[in-house]
């Protein structure tokens, strides 16, 4: 039962934090009905999703690093050219910066073709808070976290320093969801707060085309033209048109059972701008 610890231990240390800031900073009134396949989900991604997801992206990555003999064993871990010989903070910002930034175009395509249908599961919870925050695909994870591990390999980041922003990514992906009206004055056109992330998930009230794609700089949607964050708090929530049941079963065979019955976001259907 050791594999359990883990994440029993975070989704408690996590639920009395967020119980704390979400009781005392509301965003919307707190009607949370469907927690039960949240807490699937969240079980179920670090002890399934994830170490599937790594031999995965490893498989994939690893054709790539022997084709264009990149150093291999330790010499890769350590990386390699002139950007492994600057100071491990200079290296984590730029990771955490081109990491956020490919994430950026990888999110808006999510919304923009057949992989909406991976990405409509983390955006059907009608009652966003930080536990909903587990609510993804294992396509939509392995399809947005691979290309950035690419690129920082190529570029000869120390893996260690990339390992390193890993929790630090996840982390604050789950307090982008958190039920709190949090902007931090000026400082919302530099980091991501859940008031700006949280109009990103709204159902109604956002742009055609979507916003806020960035899960950590703003700056990305600002230079872009997908910032929006008005007076007023994001409040409806949901997949425009039809969503997956609410149970980790259904979610987990949707995007394939949409794509047998013809539904895919390609065919037009579903609104993908949210």
């Amino acid at each position: 039962m050791g594999w359990l610890i883990g994440p029993v231990v975070a989704l408690l240390l996590l639920g009395v934090c967020f119980e704390i800031l979400e009781s005392s900073l509301t965003a919307v009134p707190r009607l949370r009905t469907r927690w039960r396949t949240d807490l699937a989900w969240w079980f179920f991604t670090p002890l399934v999703a994830r170490p599937l997801g790594q031999v995965v992206v490893l498989l994939s990555l690893a054709p790539v690093i022997l084709a264009l003999r990149l150093p291999r064993g330790e010499a890769l871990v350590q990386g390699h050219g002139p950007l492994a010989g600057l100071p491990w903070w200079m290296q984590l910002f730029g990771v955490l910066l081109l990491i956020d930034g490919i994430g950026y175009w990888m999110h808006r395509l999510h919304h923009r073709s057949v992989l909406w249908d991976t990405h409509a599961i983390h955006h059907s919870s009608e009652h966003l808070d930080w536990l909903a925050s587990v609510r993804v695909h294992p396509f939509n994870a392995w399809m947005q976290r691979a290309p950035g591990l690419l690129v920082v390999i190529l570029l000869g980041f120390d893996l260690r320093t990339v390992a390193a922003a890993g929790p630090i990514l996840g982390l604050w992906g789950i307090g982008l969801h958190a039920n709190v009206a949090l902007r931090l004055g000026p400082l919302v056109y530099l980091i991501a707060t859940p008031s700006f992330h949280r109009w990103h998930h709204a159902r109604s009230g956002a742009p055609e085309g979507g916003c806020n794609f960035a899960g950590l700089f703003p700056l990305w949607d600002l230079c872009l033209g997908t910032f929006h964050l008005p007076e007023a708090e994001a409040d409806d929530f949901g997949v425009p048109g039809e969503g997956p049941a609410e149970s980790l079963w259904d979610q987990l065979i949707w995007p394939v059972a949409r794509i047998r019955r013809g539904g895919s976001a390609a065919t037009g259907d579903v609104i993908v701008s949210r």
